[in-house]
């Protein structure tokens, strides 16, 4: 027999390709795109969901930082300035010294009213975009658990897993679930290393120019 992408001439018994890797029984494989497009919508709402939780927590995480003390120590160095921007005009037109502690207490009390408030502000908005993420994730949940995708593993109901699986078996990559499983689990190994690998190569690069800069200046 002859290979179906390729065309190279094939043992009868072969399940593979050797020159191009194509899978050459396509019964299970047929089956499986059509499960895939039977659940086209439900496998779109749960990628759609997955987007909204990631840009939910994007928002949450931004809220946090704000919930610090940072404001109300801003708001203090705040007062503290207009304190002694009292003191100084004050003293300039002959006012009392007195009159200018009293202002500057007023001031810096004001200012740190106001971070007080802010604080709390923010801890409240926080706490409301971190109700929001909640639903959200319960809403993912239900999609997750969703009967039209019962027949795929726990471990892969997710938009990016789902999409390069699909494709392995659209591409003839794979011919069963497994094999698409597996070869999905071994791209993404695979990037995993060649980002490694480039990001140590490019500290080397890095450590190499510091090197060469080092030794260039060490002769002045």
């Amino acid at each position: 027999m002859f290979c179906k992408k390729c065309g190279n001439q094939l043992d009868d018994a072969a399940a593979f390709c050797p020159k191009c890797g194509t899978s050459q029984n396509s019964d299970e494989r047929e089956m499986l795109l059509k499960k895939f497009d039977d659940c086209a919508d439900a496998i779109n709402a749960l990628k759609q969901q997955e987007k909204a939780v990631d840009d939910q927590q994007s928002v949450v995480a931004v809220m946090e930082k704000k919930t610090s003390n940072k404001v109300i120590v801003i708001s203090v160095l705040i007062g503290l300035f207009i304190a002694l921007w009292l003191g100084v005009m004050l003293v300039a037109v002959g006012g009392s010294g007195a009159v200018g502690d009293i202002l500057g207490i007023i001031a810096i009390g004001g200012c740190v009213a106001i971070g007080v408030k802010k604080k709390k502000q923010n801890i409240a908005a926080y706490q409301k975009e971190k109700a929001t993420l909640e639903q959200y994730q319960q809403v993912l949940k239900r999609l997750v658990n969703d009967p039209k995708l019962e027949w795929l593993p726990e471990d892969i109901k997710f938009g990016l897993a789902l999409d390069q699986i699909y494709n392995n078996l659209k591409n003839m990559r794979a011919n069963t679930l497994k094999e698409a499983i597996n070869l999905f689990v071994e791209d993404i190994h695979k990037a995993v290393v060649e980002s490694n690998t480039s990001q140590a190569l490019e500290a080397a690069q890095n450590a190499e120019s510091a090197a060469r800069s080092a030794a260039f200046w060490s002769r002045w």
